[in-house]
């Protein structure tokens, strides 16, 4: 590696981790104010993902609900189906409940699935219905 590659590299770990966290806030600032009256829904797309997948089980959902559950909430989580479209497309949306109400303001992640096809243990589980709750 050249003199200059090693000295880069260097800066990087010594300093990388504040220019990080100064560019993020910076960015995250000026959002802010571009977005002031609409800050909500800032909020809503920071957190909002969405995925293709072939196929969709209820132990992926359980899996996303599980790695994006936050316990200060006392949340419950929910799949809603939307049946196939045109394109035969089947949309399903991960979320979590809090009083028994959706939380879609962008305060907790939010998942959409594109899928072909659900899953037999998902399919069980939704037993003909669009909307599970997870305990």
């Amino acid at each position: 590696m050249q003199t200059e590659d090693k000295r880069f590299y260097r800066f990087l770990a010594e300093f990388g981790k504040d220019i990080y966290t100064e560019a993020f806030e910076h960015v995250f600032l000026k959002a802010k104010g571009l977005f002031e009256n609409d800050f909500e829904l800032f909020k809503i797309f920071w957190n909002y993902e969405e995925k293709n997948i072939p196929v969709f089980s209820f132990k992926s959902a359980v899996s996303w609900l599980k790695d994006n559950y936050r316990p200060e909430g006392n949340y419950k989580g929910g799949v809603y189906c939307i049946p196939r479209n045109q394109k035969g497309i089947i949309e399903l949306h991960i979320f979590f409940l809090q009083d028994g109400k959706p939380v879609l303001n962008g305060s907790v992640p939010h998942l959409v699935v594109n899928t072909q096809e659900i899953a037999d243990d998902l399919k069980k589980m939704l037993d003909n219905k669009n909307l599970l709750i997870i305990q």
